[in-house]
């Protein structure tokens, strides 16, 4: 039985179709003209997804009246992407490790005279890394691939396939200098904080003004969350703005954050998501399609600019990316912070009724004025 969230090939007509497994033990109603067809392929031995991301699936297909495959198709990247690609990596087993360490004169003379000065040269470059090294190295270092296959069928050298990493987002790497808040800054994160601390839902409404400093109280936020050994979800509305969050958050956090958007390549995407599904990164930032992402254990979840019209998905799946948020930090027990300087109405009126913890800054930092404004 394929797990949940795995992956499968279906047929579906003529066509073959790839499906996502969301339950199991469910009684079969077969009716008499129509035969239950097998699973053609079972594309995943473990869950491809997290079953946060299929709970919030399932709720978004049945209340924006759509499939559940429809929303999953948004947050997963498609192409070949899905089947990362992989390098070779060779290291040195215990048996080459051994014969490394005899030094020469002194290794078995049954393997001394099988070896020659290309494989001397390989078994010397590997032991001089200690955690291995790739095939294009080792070519560069004048071994080739025969030399390192023979090392491998005499059990001297391992050989494992390595998923690449791309490294597409490190111009955005930025040092982040710690900033005095200010008294209003501060107040509203004490506020937060409190909220964040109880580790259960909570909704807030952070209505400042443009330049009171809303990112400096996200990120700090993103910092206690980290502490708590919870992760965080930053959705931004437009793709133009995504560079400019993730430098912030990369000041902070450094490689431990991860970019999702549609403006991204399928190889760039690939590799991110790869990443986030993998546990390795603590904070994502993305556009409205970012609140799928395979991230576990979600503490808290940031909507900056939450009145945007952006975040509507004008095509089937027709969401809310505000809305969906809401409901992942629900689901998985988080704070949510909806930023603006304008909300929307919806949002302004839950803060107004109280379902919203209504949070204001009505002070820019260092003092600035703002813009002069003549209505003509």
């Amino acid at each position: 039985m394929p797990p949940i969230g795995s992956r499968v090939s279906v047929p579906l007509g003529p066509r073959k179709m790839i499906g996502y497994v969301i339950k199991s033990d469910v009684p079969i109603q077969s009716a008499p003209d129509r035969a239950i067809k097998d699973i053609l392929e079972q594309i995943d031995n473990q869950s491809f997804l997290p079953q946060a991301v299929l709970d919030l699936a399932l709720w978004a297909a049945d209340y924006y009246l759509c499939g559940p495959g429809q929303v999953l198709e948004v947050g997963v990247p498609h192409g070949r992407g899905l089947r990362p690609r992989t390098y070779r990596h060779f290291n040195l087993t215990t048996k080459g490790r051994s014969y490394v360490s005899a030094g020469p004169g002194k290794e078995s003379p049954k393997t001394s005279n099988r070896l020659g000065p290309k494989q001397r040269l390989a078994l010397d470059s590997l032991a001089e890394v200690g955690e291995g090294i790739s095939q294009g190295d080792l070519n560069e270092c004048g071994v080739s691939v025969s030399t390192l296959k023979r090392l491998a069928n005499m059990e001297l050298v391992s050989v494992t396939n390595k998923p690449v990493v791309r490294n597409e987002s490190n111009d955005l790497d930025a040092s982040k200098t710690e900033v005095l808040l200010t008294s209003e800054q501060a107040g509203a994160l004490a506020r937060l904080l409190s909220a964040l601390s109880t580790q259960r839902f909570q909704a807030a409404l952070l209505h400042g003004i443009t330049g009171s400093g809303k990112t400096e109280i996200y990120l700090r936020l993103a910092k206690e969350t980290l502490r708590s050994g919870r992760r965080v979800l930053v959705l931004v509305p437009e793709i133009g703005l995504t560079s400019a969050a993730a430098r912030a958050f990369r000041g902070v956090f450094g490689s431990g954050v991860a970019i999702q958007h549609s403006g991204l390549s399928t190889g760039e995407r690939h590799a991110q998501w790869s990443r986030i599904r993998a546990g390795e990164v603590d904070v994502v930032v993305g556009t409205r399609s970012a609140v799928f992402t395979p991230m576990d254990n979600i503490g808290l979840v940031v909507v900056d600019e939450e009145h945007d019209g952006s975040y509507k998905q004008d095509e089937v799946p027709r969401y809310h990316g505000r809305d969906v948020a809401i409901m992942r930090a629900k689901q998985a027990g988080a704070l949510v912070v909806l930023g603006s300087a304008t909300p929307s109405l919806e949002s302004y009126h839950q803060a107004i009724r109280g379902r919203y913890d209504l949070i204001p800054l009505t002070m820019r930092i260092s003092n600035r004025g703002l813009p002069t404004m003549q209505i003509v």
